[in-house]
């Protein structure tokens, strides 16, 4: 850079100010460590063989109320936390157990959640259990990943608080929360012909919500990836695909 690049360059600081300097460096820096991610066909060529569930010889698994709770052995007095909201049906907090990549067992506090719309109790109520939790345990937060799959999608975007690192949301109900004015960084990826029968956000609404939801993702600074994934295989690839990003 020359000394009328360095020029332009302060000047250019000036102009927007340090706080937004320092949000456009987070967003290029997102979108850089999209850009070397592993390809949706690659993933799903081997998605039955990414080792995934509780390693319990690696953990120490808890039983809290509505929550499971897995701790590394190799605990650090400051941890990351990565909350995963399930859906639905058959995508309990079990599931989504069963379904996430042991590697990220291994390098996190992770917290696993029923959505509201099955009796879950919301992400503040579950943070302040876990705080308890852990300091038994002798750990603080780092930061917090939160997530939802599918109808924990709107649970995942209740989530707020200065250690909130992003906000992930896995093939989700396409519902924006309007009462939020600032979010962390998102990343949205989802399928819209998973929807395509239902009654509210499918393919007799032209999937319209969908295409508002990825707007209002990108005006909010995120990520948008709409891909050809199964439902049901949504909670593996998305947790393999973006996990140096979650922890």
């Amino acid at each position: 850079m020359n000394n009328k690049h360095l020029g332009l360059f302060f000047v250019f600081l000036e102009n927007i100010g340090h706080m937004k300097f320092i949000y456009i460096l987070i967003i290029f820096g997102l979108l850089s460590s999209c850009s070397s991610l592993e390809s949706e066909s690659s993933i799903i060529k081997k998605i039955d063989r990414i080792p995934c569930g509780l390693p319990i010889e690696k953990v120490k698994s808890i039983k809290l109320g509505q929550l499971l709770i897995s701790i590394p052995l190799k605990k650090e007095a400051e941890m990351p936390v990565l909350f995963i909201f399930g859906g639905m049906y058959y995508a309990n907090p079990e599931f989504m157990q069963k379904n996430t990549p042991q590697e990220l067992f291994e390098e996190a506090v992770i917290v696993f959640a029923p959505c509201r719309v099955e009796g879950g109790k919301g992400y503040l109520v579950y943070k302040t259990q876990l705080v308890k939790q852990l300091k038994k345990q002798g750990i603080i937060i780092r930061d917090i990943a939160v997530c939802g799959f599918s109808a924990g999608g709107p649970d995942a975007l209740e989530a707020e608080g200065a250690d909130i690192k992003l906000i992930g949301l896995i093939d989700a109900v396409p519902e924006v929360n309007k009462k939020r004015l600032h979010y962390p960084k998102i990343i949205n990826v989802f399928n819209k012909q998973n929807w395509w029968d239902n009654e509210f956000y499918g393919e007799k609404e032209n999937y319209k919500h969908f295409a508002e939801f990825a707007k209002w993702t990108k005006k909010e600074g995120g990520i948008v990836e709409e891909n050809e994934v199964k439902h049901e295989l949504f909670p593996k690839y998305f947790l393999w695909r973006y996990r140096h990003l979650l922890i």
